[in-house]
């Protein structure tokens, strides 16, 4: 059986008011497999994930999700294989945090939409692996910022998907919860599970993604493992002057550090 969950095959979107692009992107997403999109700010990483996604339709090229044109399925099977997560999500009610993982399970209710006790134990597993059952009764309202995003995350995983796309979902999360998130993720995908991930964390790519795509203007401009992207030679295409190649101590993996010059950084009483 093939593990190809996700084909993308020479997609290009025009922003007609702009006149930006996102040009001749193909990319294929495998299940087992982290994959992370990394670039600087409006190189089209988000744009590339609404289009995966099913959200908007691409001037040219195909979407395949399990070998079926994305555009000819309906949304509710679509959400039974594919869990999409924007960097921001609105809601016009305050729901309680229990009641917003539930929802993920609506796209395999049966009946009249109610939901069975296999849906609510499914509910209760999403908000213990996203550390977030302490305030199930919370309302969205009385939430920080992490901790809303890890009951929209729990809300994604109670779907079930085979594929995961996330964009920018460790924002607002401290250093633990960031770490805790992409581990749960790796979890997850070590249980089949494929993930498309944009960050902007550069690190965090390079400890926990399989592939990265990296990104500039539109373009997808190199791909490859962690050891094959994360190089001087590759990132300083896309950030010039500010980077520095490292080796972190414990994985092995390269690490990316921000480079500043000494005198924008010197303090009054520092030894020079």
């Amino acid at each position: 059986m093939s593990n190809l969950l996700l084909e993308i095959e020479n997609i290009s979107y025009t922003y007609t008011q702009t006149e930006w692009q996102l040009r001749d992107i193909s990319l294929q997403v495998n299940a087992g497999e982290i994959m992370g999109v990394i670039g600087p700010n409006g190189a089209g990483k988000s744009t590339l994930l609404k289009i995966a996604a099913g959200i908007l339709k691409p001037d040219a090229g195909s979407i395949q999700l399990l070998n079926e044109p994305i555009y000819k399925l309906e949304r509710r099977r679509i959400a039974r294989i594919l869990g999409y997560l924007p960097q921001n999500v609105t809601s016009l009610f305050d729901y309680r945090v229990e009641e917003v993982v539930a929802m993920g399970r609506y796209a395999h209710a049966k009946g009249l939409g109610f939901l069975d006790n296999n849906d609510l134990a499914i509910t209760k597993r999403c908000l213990e692996q996203t550390e977030t059952t302490e305030f199930r009764q919370r309302s969205l309202s009385h939430l920080s910022g992490g901790e809303r995003q890890r009951v929209l995350l729990a809300s994604v995983l109670a779907q079930e998907p085979k594929i995961l796309l996330l964009d920018e979902p460790t924002t607002g999360l401290d250093l633990h919860h960031q770490v805790r998130f992409f581990e749960l993720l790796a979890h997850q995908v070590r249980q089949g599970l494929a993930v498309v991930v944009v960050t902007h964390d550069l690190n965090l790519a390079s400890l926990f993604c399989d592939r990265l795509i990296l990104m500039q203007a539109g373009k997808v401009i190199h791909q490859g493992t962690p050891n094959q992207v994360v190089r001087e030679s590759v990132l300083g295409t896309v950030y010039p002057d500010n980077i520095h190649i490292d080796t972190h101590p414990i994985h092995g993996q390269p690490m990316v550090l921000p480079l500043a010059k000494r005198k924008d950084i010197d303090r009054q009483g520092d030894p020079q």
